[in-house]
């Protein structure tokens, strides 16, 4: 049966614990938990802190918790937790298996805005918008999160540990590939923030707040060596940024995102850099030194240039616009600056806009190996 254990918070005016942190009450924060169904063996266990401080600032706009620093310990009998998603900045994520078999999960975390869309209508509406869309409601500092038991008992010790921390409404847990090196999730969330909402420190675009967005997960080196087939003191030694590739996934185009790597004594933290929730559906492939080193040898870069004429209003794939070698595949598209009143990427084809000369870049892809071919068109 799921309870809260403890809970302690230093803000401004102090550090302070809570002597009932499971039940509301009317000056201290509380843990408030929702249990999984024992019936459904794929439900999550949800928990939030709530304060009974919160004040409304606008229409579904409210405070939330107090700025500082939030610690809980959450008591889960037997339900495994295998992985947590985490709605605020987390300072701490572990969870532990006591003498008599029954699990904990402890969090340390700070609190992050939140906004969301309020009905099932406007958030498919928002959806169908690529989520360039105002949110409805938002808490400005929110600490909320849930626990996810993997369905199948033997890969729980290989993912237990695993976390992701974002303030996106549309969460999906990241799909891990081992075969594929690959951690894929779908987040996403309003564009804007909510009228009513704190504008000061926010980007602004329109005379609206740009909704803060992030995202980070952390991966146990049990699932990297996995992956990599390397020993968890070799990941630790040798792994650097150019070994893990994330592209994210912009106006129906993906593009490459940096990611910032922190590692530690049992894991890895990669950080994605995400700012706005516009961008989403994060994908991060994991390389070992080899294959990055395989990567540099080969030359990755040729050029090709047609006189062959293109349709204005017509859409190409681009192995029809440049030679792609063979065995490889188009996987990405970039227009040049100076040609985007010409042409554009429309999915996964360039289309023509008018009369001109389109410059472009195809990145093509033969399993780990990539090339780059640079191409340029005549239009009309």
């Amino acid at each position: 049966m799921e309870c809260v254990e403890s809970l302690s918070y230093t803000t401004a005016a102090g550090t302070f614990t809570v002597a009932d942190p499971g039940t509301p009450t009317m000056n201290q924060p509380y843990v408030n938990v929702v249990g999984a169904s024992p019936s459904n063996p794929s439900s999550t266990v949800g928990f939030s802190v709530l304060s009974p401080a919160s004040t409304s600032l606008a229409p579904n706009v409210t405070t939330g918790l107090e700025e500082g620093t939030y610690s809980f310990v959450i008591r889960l009998g037997t339900y495994d937790p295998t992985q947590t998603g985490l709605m605020g900045e987390p300072v701490s994520i572990t969870n532990s298996q006591q003498a008599d078999g029954t699990f904990k999960l402890s969090v340390t975390a700070k609190p992050k805005p939140r906004v969301m869309a309020m009905s099932q209508a406007s958030y498919e509406s928002c959806k169908a918008s690529g989520w360039t869309c105002q949110g409805e409601m938002a808490t400005v500092r929110n600490i909320s999160g849930f626990v996810f038991q993997n369905v199948i008992p033997e890969n729980r010790p290989l993912f237990r540990g695993m976390w992701i921390a974002t303030n996106a409404s549309d969460i999906g847990f990241p799909v891990v590939s081992v075969l594929e090196r690959k951690v894929s999730a779908k987040i996403a969330g309003p564009h804007t923030v909510p009228d009513g909402f704190p504008t000061a420190g926010l980007t602004m675009e329109n005379g609206k707040g740009v909704n803060p967005a992030f995202y980070k997960f952390y991966m146990p080196y049990t699932v990297m060596e996995a992956m990599l087939s390397m020993a968890p003191a070799q990941i630790k030694s040798s792994i650097t940024p150019e070994m893990v590739k994330a592209t994210i996934t912009e106006a129906a185009s993906q593009k490459d995102q940096p990611v910032t790597l922190v590692t530690s004594d049992t894991g890895m933290t990669v950080d994605l850099g995400i700012t706005h929730f516009s961008a989403p559906n994060p994908e991060v492939t994991f390389y070992t030194p080899a294959q990055i080193a395989a990567q540099k040898s080969t030359p990755t870069t040729s050029s090709s240039v047609t006189s062959k004429k293109f349709a204005v209003g017509k859409k190409y794939l681009p192995g029809a616009m440049v030679t792609v070698p063979s065995g490889y595949r188009a996987t990405k598209t970039v227009v040049s600056s100076a040609s985007r009143s010409v042409c554009a990427v429309s999915g996964s084809r360039i289309l023509v806009k008018k009369k001109g000369s389109c410059s472009f870049t195809v990145t093509a892809t033969k399993g780990s190996a990539r090339k780059t071919i640079r191409g340029k068109v005549s239009v009309g």
